[in-house]
């Protein structure tokens, strides 16, 4: 059984927005005195960098997706919206709710340095996002950024271990250049890990990685495999920030003080966000 990466924590404060979630205007020095541990097991110990962080290289260059099986009419979150409205598609339907959970994903992921576009329908064959991770190079021991493949699942119970087969399965069906143990299998689901899904990801011979993301779009937990660290993630930890609303530093304006989970290296915060993005 391979190892799971558990990171140590770094707390940092972030404003955001209600009109759009997790517009940050800057890091400020938190005034909350501790911060419990996440499902993640996620050590409680909190330190704020004092330099500024290492940036991202240049986006990768463009790269043009297999296309779905069918012709989308939208693309993002925003235009699923207007589109969903459009057609009164109802907001109980199973469609409705997996449509947007997965553009929620795709909308999270991209300030973490994913680049991913979406397959959806009956004949996705498992896949609902695929695209690229773009990683800073002085992180991957060789090539581009690399290759995923994603699985979104909003579930109304933790998640099992026949998802992580499920997600193994799923290269299968992928298309050509994403169908090889080079490419990192990306589960995300709106609950935590569970033991039995961390010890599956350990066993795997997959380079696998973990998302726990709400259907708010707030990124709660990240995990991966060694398969995944030999791929590009080896020496990338997680840490914890304040996602705080705006008008108070305290939370105390309209809204929870929320917590998400941030990659750093070797100390230092990791911006992945796209320029001019949210983050």
């Amino acid at each position: 059984m391979g190892p799971l990466h558990y990171p140590r924590t770094t707390l940092l404060a972030f404003r955001y927005s209600h009109n759009i979630l997790l517009r940050s205007t800057g890091p400020f020095q938190p005034r909350l005195s501790s911060t419990s541990s996440s499902p993640s097991s996620l050590s409680s110990s909190a330190t704020l960098p004092t330099t500024p962080p290492p940036t991202p290289d240049a986006a990768p260059p463009s790269t043009t997706f297999p296309s779905s099986s069918h012709p989308l009419k939208h693309h993002d979150l925003t235009s699923f919206l207007a589109h969903a409205n459009a057609v009164n598609l109802s907001k109980t339907s199973t469609l409705y709710n997996g449509t947007l959970y997965e553009y929620t994903v795709l909308d999270s992921l991209s300030r973490f340095g994913f680049s991913l576009t979406r397959r959806g329908g009956r004949l996705d064959r498992g896949i609902d996002l695929l695209g690229h991770w773009a990683l800073p190079s002085f992180i991957l021991p060789h090539g581009g950024p690399p290759r995923v493949l994603v699985q979104c699942k909003a579930l109304s119970r933790g998640p099992t271990p026949s998802l992580i087969r499920e997600l193994e399965g799923a290269y299968n069906g992928a298309p050509a250049g994403w169908r090889n143990n080079e490419v990192l299998g990306v589960l995300v689901t709106t609950g935590p890990a569970t033991k039995g899904v961390r010890e599956a990801m350990a066993c795997s011979r997959m380079p696998l990685v973990f998302f726990q993301i709400g259907v708010e779009g707030v990124v709660r937990q990240g995990w991966w495999n060694h398969g995944a660290e030999e791929r590009g993630l080896k020496g990338v930890g997680v840490g914890m920030r304040y996602l705080v609303p705006e008008g108070d530093d305290m939370g105390d304006g309209d809204g929870p003080v929320m917590k998400e989970i941030v990659l750093n290296w070797k100390g230092e915060v990791l911006d992945l966000a796209p320029k001019g993005g949210k983050s």
